[in-house]
């Protein structure tokens, strides 16, 4: 609401709707409750995908032509999980993947991998080092 409320005040959207409403019922072309109102709505992505699930919050912008876009699920809470400049991708069952400031990659969870595999470096199995030397190290 204060998005749309902003909004309202600066006069930068005045034909576009900017509310939070709630999923009624999934899939890539949403329902989605909006003040009593029912709408259809598209989902926008950046690249990766998240389906809301119904009854999540969500931010919905309704253009000048009536069409409504599901912009993103709103979180209640920032992760503790997660630190400023990371990305964290979860869906909050206790696996996820973290991108760190370092460039470290993080897997948390079971891991499935498919297809073939390359390592090219060290490789740690419970802190152990697996594998041949390097040539460094002979």
């Amino acid at each position: 609401m204060w998005i749309s409320e902003r909004a309202a005040q600066s006069g930068k959207f005045e034909n576009y709707d900017i509310a939070l409403g709630n999923v009624s019922h999934g899939g890539m072309k949403l329902g989605v409750e909006v003040n009593g109102e029912q709408r259809s709505a598209r989902l926008v992505s950046a690249g990766a995908v998240y389906v809301p699930e119904v009854e999540d919050e969500v931010l919905v912008l309704k253009d000048s032509e009536g069409e409504s876009f599901v912009l993103g699920k709103v979180q209640e809470t920032a992760s503790s999980e997660v630190l400023g400049g990371e990305l964290l991708i979860s869906l909050g069952k206790g696996s996820f993947i973290r991108l760190k400031k370092n460039g470290d990659l993080e897997l948390f969870g079971e891991v499935f991998l498919k297809g073939t595999t390359h390592i090219d470096g060290k490789l740690y199995i419970n802190g152990v080092n697996w594998g041949p030397p390097s040539p460094e190290e002979e």
